[in-house]
Parts: C-alpha cells; sequence; structure tokens
C-alpha cells in the first residue's frame, strides 16, 4: 500500500508494455543537449544553405520540454544511459536558453509532413510556444542514398584519450565531402571531445562549436597553383572565424563557389587572405579571396 502521494508515473512505460526495451546504441538520430551544440547546428544549417524542415517550440519547464518529446514515437528513453533517443535519423532534443527556458527541437530531411504536424500539436498541449518552424513537403520522407554511402564508405579506425584530457574519435573516408556530411550527423556535448575524419584533402572534424578543418595542405597556400577564382559567399561560422583571427587556426569554414561550374560547398579558408581550394564537382583548383571576412572579439 502507498501511503503517501500520487504514484509518479514511469514515462519509459507511458507507450505501452509492449514497447521493446532500448538503449543508446539504438539512437539514430542527432540529440541536442546544449544551446552551443543548437547554436553550431543553426550555423552550419545557414552555412550549408541547406534548409531541412523543422519544428521548435520555447517552454518554461524543463519537465514539459522532456514530455513533449517523449510523447512522439520515434523519441524513447534509454534504458542504460536515461538520455532521450530518437529511432529515426533526425535532430531532435531539448536544452536550456540563455533567458532560463527551453527549447525543444525535432528536425532534419527525414521529417515527414505527419510528424511535422504531429510535433507541433504535442508540443502546444504541453503549452510550448511556437517560436519557428518550416513544413516540409506532404509526402513521405525516405532515407537518401547518401545515408547509406555514409555506412559504406566512412570507415571508423580507433578512439583514444589524450594527456591533457581530450578525447578523440577518428574515422576515415576517401570522400571529402561524404566526410562532412557524416560529421554533421554527430553532435558532441563535452568540451576537448572531437570527432575526426581523415580524407586524403585534409581532416575535418565535429566538437561542441561545430564542423572545423584542422588544417590547409601546403598547397592550399600556393596561389600560382589555382586554375580560376571562385568566391565566399554567406555567413561563416563565427566562432572558427574568431579562431582563424586570433591565429589560432590556419583556417575557418564558410561556403565557397566554384568559379567554373558554380558549385557550392563548405570549405576552410585562411583569416583576410588567398586560398586555393579544389572543387569538388569540376576538380578545377580556385583561388578565393577572404578579404571581406572580418573577425570581431569581446
Amino acid at each position: 500500500m502507498r501511503l503517501f502521494g500520487k504514484k509518479k508515473e514511469d514515462r519509459t512505460a507511458r507507450k505501452g508494455n509492449n514497447q521493446p526495451v532500448l538503449t543508446e546504441k539504438d539512437n539514430v538520430g542527432t540529440r541536442q543537449e546544449t544551446l552551443d551544440q543548437a547554436i553550431a547546428y543553426w550555423n552550419m544549417r545557414n552555412m550549408r544553405q541547406k534548409f531541412d524542415p523543422f519544428v521548435l517550440y520555447v517552454f518554461t519547464k524543463e519537465v514539459d520540454a522532456l514530455d513533449s518529446l517523449l510523447d512522439l514515437d520515434c523519441i524513447h528513453k534509454a534504458h542504460d544511459t536515461g538520455k532521450i533517443i530518437c529511432t529515426e535519423p533526425l535532430i531532435f532534443g531539448y536544452y536550456r536558453t540563455e533567458s532560463e527556458h527551453y527549447e525543444a527541437i525535432i528536425a532534419g530531411e527525414n521529417l515527414t509532413h505527419e510528424l511535422w504536424q504531429k510535433a507541433k500539436d504535442i508540443f502546444e498541449k504541453h503549452g510550448g510556444r511556437r517560436k519557428n518552424d518550416q513544413e516540409p513537403e506532404k509526402q513521405a520522407a525516405t532515407k537518401t542514398a547518401k545515408a547509406k554511402e555514409l555506412i559504406d564508405k566512412v570507415k571508423f579506425i580507433r578512439k583514444y584519450n589524450e594527456r591533457n584530457g581530450s578525447y578523440y574519435e577518428i574515422y576515415k573516408c576517401d570522400d571529402v565531402e561524404l566526410a562532412k556530411d557524416f560529421l554533421m550527423t554527430k553532435s558532441v556535448n563535452k568540451q576537448q571531445y572531437y570527432i575526426v575524419v581523415e580524407t586524403p584533402v585534409g581532416n575535418w572534424g565535429m566538437d561542441i562549436k561545430g564542423l572545423y578543418k584542422e588544417h590547409l595542405l601546403p598547397w592550399q597556400t600556393d596561389i600560382n597553383s589555382a586554375e580560376i577564382e571562385g568566391n565566399a559567399f554567406g555567413m561563416p561560422d563565427s566562432f572558427s572565424l574568431q579562431m582563424a583571427g586570433r591565429g589560432i587556426n590556419d583556417n575557418f569554414v564558410v561556403s565557397v563557389k566554384c568559379g567554373n561550374c558554380e558549385h557550392e560547398w563548405i570549405e576552410g579558408l585562411r583569416y583576410q587572405n588567398w586560398t586555393v581550394v579544389e572543387c569538388p564537382k569540376c576538380h578545377k583548383r580556385n583561388k578565393i579571396s577572404s578579404g571581406n571576412y572580418t573577425a570581431f572579439f569581446v
């Protein structure tokens, strides 16, 4: 007999006793748990000019943000870690904002119209206030062929710790564009945690601040090796711009366009200088100026 109070609801069982017990390894989504992760996502979204559908609501209480997500069929609580996981390849989660509210998000190219509408209804039911959303096309989304390529071509190499406390996950991929796509499916919520993909044209990584290029290759500073002139455009990643402006990193990440075929992709450029980059589509070497970008320090 329970003498005091009402029995607390087991949120892990709310979807019914027939649900399988899920663990962290069942998560196929990209979780957002911190404001830094959210900022990195929106920066990359704007930089790539790839505007996937999303639902973003603001909640006063953390429990309401959590409950709203758990009411979605694809969101569960992992039995081993206690964290929320997603059984669909989506961006999902909630985090505390600077105004001490909580934002809950579900997003991604695989967000169906049905789930988009259901998320809006559920978030409102739990007291959420709409911040923004983008409606998907009214057709079922499917996993793209590129998702299979990521599984087939991005190979795990090793994990290791360094003495300074840094932790690394190392992968390898022969296609640098697939490497960047793979990193964009990852989420980092710890300082000094790095996911790195080694490619023939330089290593790319993801940390708590977002996507970055480790180092430029020697030929990228040889302007005479360029065949044509391309251009940089859009908003750069602000953190990497500041690091390059301070001379801590030799590049910052921004969108560029090929002067030959007009293909657009994300690259690392020297700060207020010329950089040679190779177009992944036509393979022409472009020289690109970053003179229009200036870092501001506070």
